[in-house]
């Protein structure tokens, strides 16, 4: 956290690499991550060494059950991967992070429409907003908060693990020979 945002940054050291070896490397990486690298790509510049993408990974939460109905939400971590490279290092930013969530089954069946919200945003209780709600409406939420937020926190962890994986093969695809070193 930084700033009370999501963030990840590390810092990867490549004995023997100059800054012009790290970017090549990256760039290969980002080419077999993103269909479409001119979509995902934000910002590249060779010279000062900053690689800058956005894009997202999927999920999908644990069975929802509220009254009769069973759902889930199929999820988009949206988030900007940034890169500032320098000989023998780069360092690696995770942050921007933004869940899209739609709902797949349950009353609703599939929506087709993603709602964007902060990661942040289900961690914060907003009790003022049911204050002024009818006793009953205020149990009943209660008790979708109760069946919703665990199987949210879940799939927190969940994308917390992917960004860790992703910085993961950061790490391996730098330090990985070259195919033109074969």
């Amino acid at each position: 956290m930084k700033d009370s945002r999501i963030y990840y940054e590390k810092v990867i050291f490549a004995d023997s690499l100059k800054k012009d070896e790290i970017y090549t490397k990256l760039k290969t990486w980002a080419l077999d991550l993103h269909v479409s690298q001119k979509d995902a790509l934000q910002a590249d510049d060779k010279e000062t060494g900053i690689l800058f993408y956005r894009g997202y990974f999927e999920t999908l939460t644990p069975d929802i059950k509220i009254e009769n109905f069973i759902f889930q939400y199929s999820n988009q971590y949206w988030h900007n991967l940034k890169f500032y490279i320098k000989d023998f290092k780069v360092k690696v930013v995770i942050d921007k992070v933004v869940r899209k969530a739609k709902t797949i089954g349950g009353a609703s069946g599939i929506s087709d429409q993603y709602i964007e919200s902060s990661i942040e945003d289900y961690f914060e209780l907003d009790s003022a907003a049911t204050v002024s709600l009818p006793e009953k409406f205020k149990k009943q939420m209660k008790k979708t908060k109760e069946e919703i937020l665990p199987k949210i926190i879940h799939d927190f962890k969940d994308a917390n693990i992917k960004f860790k994986s992703l910085i993961s093969q950061i790490e391996t695809s730098i330090k990985s020979k070259s195919e033109s070193d074969f």
